[in-house]
């Protein structure tokens, strides 16, 4: 059998070192972790393509590529997956002058495994309102008052609560409250902050944004810096259990796990810094924010996710609530009978 779909990809890219040199800005056209995704997917399509012993130039046809979903699909991939492998074939067939794979079969197939996975839909994960969010940084403060001086539990109680409190206020993803360091962030003269985001998921090209940090949050990072002396670099950073502050950055998978694991000591499992901008969103609907207000401050390119994100809100100020507010209230003057 010929080299597998990946190599072929690289052959065809990397022919000499102009070539060579386009590649690597081609993978880097898009964000790291998607990258990876791409990767993996394309890596997972040749072993498929291998164990049904297909020559590479039959690969990559519409045919083969529904069956791969649906066979990946029965086996429990799911349909989210699924898409991130079409998506990857795509992006590595057309900058590599290969036809695209994906047809009329591969959507069909493709759609059928959304329906599916749509009907076995698990309750949407937890969010950590802003008022919830309190709590949590109110348990911490009470562990670093009795915490003593200088030892690990009180510099890592300053360190978890200015990241909670930044994550949430600043709606971060996990990846980019990672990537804050010291000299993104500025002090205005009447406390509040501004914090310089580089880029993000949705910001490929590093254009930058500048995001509103309240002076309550603007205090807890400045005593987290006091406390750990920590005067430039990352802000997310280690610290060893002699209190001693490292100087290199956390990992996105640590930040999770430390604010996963202040969350559940307030009563709230299953917190990530994803709940954090999740609750956030929840909280700017429930005060009054609109849409594009959400979308704005949450750096979202389409309404799509501030919308399910706060439908729960939205359905508790609809017309229907309303109503019944106003018969509960006894502020209407035809109250509903209820039958006994």
């Amino acid at each position: 059998m010929e080299r597998p779909i990946a190599d072929l990809i690289e052959r065809r890219v990397a022919g000499d070192d102009d070539r060579q040199r386009v590649g690597r800005l081609i993978a880097a056209s898009r964000a790291g972790n998607t990258s990876k995704a791409y990767r993996g997917r394309i890596r997972d399509y040749d072993r498929w393509c291998q164990s049904r012993g297909l020559d590479i130039d039959k690969c990559l046809t519409d045919e083969h590529l529904s069956a791969y979903i649906a066979e990946r699909h029965a086996a429990g991939m799911r349909a989210k997956t699924l898409v991130t492998a079409v998506a990857a074939l795509r992006f590595a067939c057309k900058n590599s002058g290969l036809p695209n794979p994906g047809g009329h079969l591969t959507i069909s197939t493709l759609n059928g495994a959304k329906r599916i996975d749509a009907s076995r839909s698990k309750p949407p994960p937890p969010a950590l309102r802003r008022d919830q969010v309190e709590k949590v940084l109110q348990k911490i403060d009470a562990h670093v008052a009795n915490a003593r001086a200088g030892t690990a539990e009180e510099v890592m109680g300053f360190r978890d609560a200015a990241m909670i409190a930044l994550g949430s206020d600043c709606m971060l993803r996990v990846s980019e409250l990672a990537a804050v360091d010291v000299e993104h962030l500025r002090v205005e003269d009447d406390g509040s902050g501004r914090l310089h985001v580089l880029s993000s998921k949705t910001d490929q090209t590093g254009k930058g944004d500048v995001l509103y940090v309240p002076p309550p949050t603007v205090q807890r990072l400045l005593d987290w810096f006091a406390a750990g002396d920590v005067l430039e670099g990352p802000v997310c950073r280690g610290i060893d259990r002699h209190g001693n502050v490292r100087l290199s950055r956390l990992h996105p998978r640590y930040v999770n796990r430390n604010i996963k694991r202040r969350c559940e000591q307030a009563g709230f499992p299953g917190i990530t810094c994803h709940a954090l901008r999740r609750g956030m969103a929840e909280s700017l609907s429930q005060s009054g924010a609109n849409t594009t207000d959400i979308m704005r401050a949450g750096r979202w390119r389409s309404s799509e996710m501030p919308l399910r994100y706060t439908r729960g809100i939205a359905a508790g100020e609809g017309a229907v609530a309303r109503f019944w507010q106003k018969r509960l209230d006894g502020s209407d003057d035809d109250p509903v009978e209820v039958e006994r």
